[in-house]
């Protein structure tokens, strides 16, 4: 792809997502919109400007239209959903987007800002009553969602039983890494809570964006 295209005397250069833009205070910073709106006048809210033909270095008016920002959303995620290499490349992407919000979840003042909203939280969370998953014993929490266990031993005794069942080998289905997953739950394809977590993000997206 060309890294950089002169439209009416204006330089607008390639960016890493394939698109072409220049400066904002020329008006419109992309190219493929700039071209549409020099021709057909502003672009009507919740419209975006596609390409017909998907190659984005393509910005002839002949190979752009307008389409409504959700259909466009759906168009570009089922491509995605159908093509092995694209969904690859997407689900790269948002691995790479993940390690670097999580990064930044890690800084010193980020920590800062979890913790005094924690304790927020904690403070306002009501006082409910549950039942032991090992003991059976009611137990009282300040908890919004569930407890499991009602003291440590009861958490260290299902963690042993737990452990005794984990002998089959499996590969993480978000990650790749290798893990030792419970016979008995067929369903746990993630080797972690947090790639669970993530996986099940990415997927509920494709699935909003196929809707």
């Amino acid at each position: 792809m060309t890294a950089c295209i002169e439209y009416r005397g204006e330089r607008f250069k390639a960016r890493p997502n394939g698109y072409f833009w220049g400066r904002r205070e020329n008006g419109e910073r992309y190219l493929h919109r700039k071209v549409w709106s020099d021709h057909n006048g502003p672009i009507p809210e919740g419209m975006v400007v596609h390409h017909r033909d998907g190659d984005k270095g393509n910005n002839e008016i002949s190979n752009l239209t307008l389409l409504e920002n959700g259909y466009h959303a759906r168009q570009h995620a089922q491509k995605r959903y159908d093509d092995p290499i694209e969904y690859t490349k997407w689900l790269e992407q948002v691995k790479a987007k993940a390690e670097t919000t999580a990064a930044a979840h890690r800084t010193s003042e980020a920590r800062k800002n979890h913790a005094e909203a924690n304790a927020e939280t904690w403070k306002n969370s009501p006082v409910r009553e549950f039942n032991c998953d090992v003991c059976g014993t009611l137990f009282s929490a300040r908890t919004r969602e569930f407890a499991k266990y009602c003291s440590n031993a009861c958490k260290l005794t299902a963690a042993r039983r737990e452990k005794r069942y984990r002998d089959d080998p499996r590969k993480c289905a978000w990650c790749g890494k290798e893990f030792m997953g419970n016979r008995h739950r067929k369903w746990e394809v993630c080797c972690s809570v947090v790639c669970g977590n993530q996986k099940a993000g990415a997927e509920r997206q494709m699935r909003r964006f196929l809707q």
